[in-house]
């Protein structure tokens, strides 16, 4: 396997499932998405479908059943090399793609972050039933330089899909990955790939983490050994009910959007950061700001409004600043509107000490200092 990953790029293995962990996190799921499914259908049509898959999205990356199926990943890992006890792994992502949802079609790219080193992807898909088609492609072979380096050139002169049919179908190894049950993969995060359009007529789900020698640069990261101690942890974790965090990320949204209509985004940014204040207080359950502060990361990505995404990418760093993939686009969106008022605020967080925060700090000192 492990040659594999070097050789070609990537590889496959079955899960252990030694605890039944495939079956707790995929039925796990279905109840939420049947919760999802029962909440559309008696909410206004109204609120952004992004409010709901973040909800549910948020509840299974602090579930135990993500955590415990992430874990037995993370054992057959070290167990095909132990140098992966000392690099870190970054917490349970659960990718939900719904059918024909051209939003969540993906485009050529790479895992990588130069900044974290040497580094893996595990991908698995967590579905409760078998998929009808290819949720992602694989180049093989295209970890290297050469490649990475030949695919800016092309996306310069061509589209995505010209370059996929005109060069990597001609002159590359393309893999289509179809799944079975308990089937897990891993790729060096330097290989090209791309998520492919639901086909089916199912949601897709798939938990997807890193694996790399540094902290990962912008997502919560801890170290494999670590991760792997923890375990007896993961049983005491607390079950927010969908329909409570659906509520508060819902409302705080509604409340973000008014200020947005009633005041000045420009001048008024102290008005928004009291706001916050009142509504964070509110809150005493950690695992419920976890997963609002997560939650917001995913809906200001989807937001087409850049003064409104810059709020909610923002509201996401307010309530948890290790999502410092927010705090990046805070940044760039700053940049972007010239309005550096809510930045300002962010460059105040006091306890920004954590290994991967001064990685970033000293990455976008510029921004920060």
């Amino acid at each position: 396997m492990i040659e594999d990953l070097k050789t070609k790029g990537w590889t496959k293995f079955k899960q252990e499932n030694l605890n039944s962990e495939y079956e707790n996190l995929t039925t796990y799921i279905k109840f939420l998405e049947d919760k999802l499914n029962f909440q559309i259908k008696n909410t206004n049509s109204k609120i952004d479908k992004e409010i709901f898959k973040s909800t549910l999205r948020s509840l299974v990356k602090i579930s135990s059943e993500s955590n415990y199926f992430l874990l037995e990943i993370v054992k057959k890992i070290v167990s095909l090399d132990k140098k992966y006890e000392n690099y870190y792994v970054s917490y349970p992502y659960l990718l939900f793609h719904l059918p024909s949802d051209r939003e969540e079609k993906g485009t050529l790219h790479t895992d990588t972050i130069k900044e974290s080193g040497e580094s893996i992807t595990c991908w698995s898909p967590v579905n409760y039933y078998n998929l009808e088609y290819s949720p992602l492609t694989i180049i093989e072979k295209t970890n290297n330089f050469f490649d990475l380096y030949f695919l800016k050139i092309l996306r310069r002169l061509l589209s995505d899909n010209k370059i996929y049919n005109l060069y990597y179908k001609k002159f590359k190894n393309t893999v289509d990955l179809k799944p079975e049950k308990l089937d897990s993969f891993i790729w060096d995060a330097d290989t090209i790939h791309v998520g492919n359009l639901n086909e089916g007529e199912k949601p897709h789900y798939a938990l997807t983490s890193k694996i790399s020698k540094e902290p990962h640069l912008t997502e919560p990261s801890i170290k494999v050994k670590d991760y792997i101690l923890s375990e007896k942890k993961f049983k005491n974790f607390d079950k927010i009910e969908y329909e409570i965090l659906f509520n508060e990320i819902n409302n705080i949204n509604q409340r973000i959007k008014n200020f947005y209509k009633n005041n000045n985004f420009d001048s008024e940014s102290k008005i928004f950061i009291n706001m916050l204040s009142n509504i964070k207080k509110e809150i005493n359950n950690k695992e419920l700001i976890h997963c609002i502060a997560f939650a917001y990361s995913l809906i200001g990505f989807k937001q087409k409004d850049r003064k409104l995404s810059l709020l909610q990418y923002f509201t996401s760093v307010f309530f948890l600043p290790k999502y410092l993939s927010s705090f990046y686009n805070v940044i760039m969106i700053s940049k972007e509107l010239k309005n550096f008022s809510y930045l300002d605020y962010l460059k105040k967080i006091p306890n920004f000490d954590e290994i991967f925060q001064q990685m970033f700090k000293n990455k976008y000192k510029k921004y920060l200092n």
